[in-house]
């Protein structure tokens, strides 16, 4: 099928921003933010600026559009910000996952919910999609809630599960580990990162890339999205300045105790990668390869 209306949200973030620029040709792509969508460009994209959690607003982006597929991107990501502001949290990921649920069933589109590895507890690692969640953190819980809502209003629906994911955010936006260990090296800036939490961190085009198998062969239930590579955040920040060719030395290698003042993280997420080779034919990224994708992306 081509020629569909996919309703993305959170397209400023760093998810929303590669799956606008690696979008099918013949598609129309309708963005969603809460903020302005300065510097998301594509020939394809119509954007309206609005909150998801506006029930009446969703419903008027359905009407106008006539929405077939709707990826959600949108929602809080900052565990941290989550524990600070629990209400908001809540607002913002479950009651944002009510609306476009509901409203996704009654126009029969095709929905993709975008999720997260901190529903685990990071003591059972490698997971599977089967694995039981068991989230140390509130913005976990949530995010677990989000998936259950998702699932019980549609048993068509996709929940992915990426991993820690690296690219280049867009300006103003938030940044993510490999962005930051460039940015901060490339100013002579010393940075202290952990060597006690575990992931195989994924390229974001590589992720939207694997999102939008997922649309094309209609996977239904969890998938995890992960790259091939398990490494702690000092190791991952050590590849990032050997790939970008900045001073290691300007990294301390520390445990998670020296961040005292963090919500809890669980210490090794690493995934499994089975349904993401056999159900969407995609291989996980190893972060060499990541990275010189992100070398050569730079602008």
């Amino acid at each position: 099928m081509q020629n569909r209306n996919i309703l993305v949200t959170g397209v400023t973030g760093l998810l929303g921003q590669a799956l606008i620029s690696s979008a099918p040709a013949g598609d129309r792509v309708i963005g969603v933010s809460r903020g302005v969508a300065s510097g998301v460009v594509n020939d394809s994209l119509e954007f309206v600026q609005t909150d998801v959690t506006d029930q009446e607003a969703v419903n008027r982006i359905f009407d106008r559009f006539r929405i077939d597929v709707v990826i959600h991107a949108a929602g809080e990501g900052s565990v941290d910000a989550v524990e600070k502001d629990p209400i908001l949290g809540r607002l913002s990921i479950v009651q944002g996952a009510e609306n476009l649920a509901s409203i996704s069933k009654k126009h029969g589109a095709q929905v993709i919910y975008i999720s997260t590895n901190a529903v685990f507890s990071g003591n059972e690692a490698p997971y599977a999609e089967a694995s039981e969640t068991r989230p140390l953190s509130l913005y976990g819980h949530l995010k677990k809630e989000a998936e259950i809502v998702f699932l019980e209003s549609d048993d068509g629906c996709s929940v992915v599960r990426p991993i820690l994911m690296y690219g280049w955010p867009l300006h103003g936006q938030r940044t993510n580990p490999v962005a930051f260990t460039v940015s901060q090296l490339r100013a002579n800036q010393e940075i202290m990162m952990v060597n006690d939490v575990w992931e195989n961190p994924l390229y974001n085009i590589h992720c939207s890339e694997a999102i939008w198998q997922v649309m094309k062969k209609e996977v239904a239930g969890v998938i995890h999205l992960a790259g091939q590579t398990r490494v702690n955040r000092y190791e991952l920040a050590v590849a990032t300045a050997k790939a970008f060719h900045l001073d290691p030395h300007l990294i301390k290698e520390v445990d998670s105790s020296f961040f005292p003042g963090l919500a809890p993280r669980p210490r090794d997420t690493t995934f499994r990668s089975d349904r993401m080779i056999e159900a969407l034919n995609m291989q996980p990224l190893p972060l060499d390869g990541g990275l010189k994708r992100m070398v050569a992306n730079e602008s």
